[in-house]
């Protein structure tokens, strides 16, 4: 998946990427020498300072490429947007060739919305709606259930398709 997603880099080109697994690393690194192309990496190049949790979503600062942009709030369930924050903004900065404009990344996190993913859809009970399709998402998912919502037995509905393995995604 890695070299089919890694060849849209081209000859002199710019990648920015969040956290990837240990084995994609070596696979980005070589299409990064191949094409001579600059990678922007999440913890080297740009970061998230610090993150709370807050009702309804996530505060927090970001050290972009060029610029630190604090008191941010995400308004999405789950840390790992977070991450996706940092990730974005490293992106248009990097596109734009400088720091973002003013109020621009406030402006644009209030507005943030991700329909199916970790989404509440009702409050009694409590029925969220996530779009999880690998281990990684299902990490995800139980990780924010612990974290930001009272702890209850929850009831899971799974649907599947295609070449899945219900025991590692459970």
């Amino acid at each position: 998946i890695t070299t089919e997603k890694v060849a849209i880099v081209g000859e002199d080109g710019t990648l920015v990427t969040g956290t990837l697994p240990d084995a994609a690393v070596g696979v980005v690194a070589d299409r990064i020498d191949a094409t001579s192309s600059r990678w922007v990496r999440f913890d080297r190049d740009f970061s998230v300072i610090d993150a709370d949790v807050g009702v309804g979503g996530w505060q927090c600062s970001i050290e972009g490429v060029y610029e630190r942009y604090d008191e941010l709030f995400v308004p999405l369930h789950g840390l790992h947007q977070v991450d996706h924050l940092a990730t974005a903004t490293a992106t248009s900065e990097m596109f734009i060739g400088r720091s973002l404009d003013g109020d621009a990344p406030t402006l644009a996190t209030a507005s943030l919305t991700s329909p199916g993913r970790l989404d509440v859809v009702a409050r009694r009970p409590i029925i969220i709606l996530d779009g999880s399709h690998n281990a990684e998402g299902i990490r995800g998912l139980a990780t924010t259930l612990d974290l930001e919502f009272p702890p209850i037995q929850w009831k899971l509905v799974l649907g599947l398709r295609g070449m899945r393995s219900v025991p590692e995604l459970l």
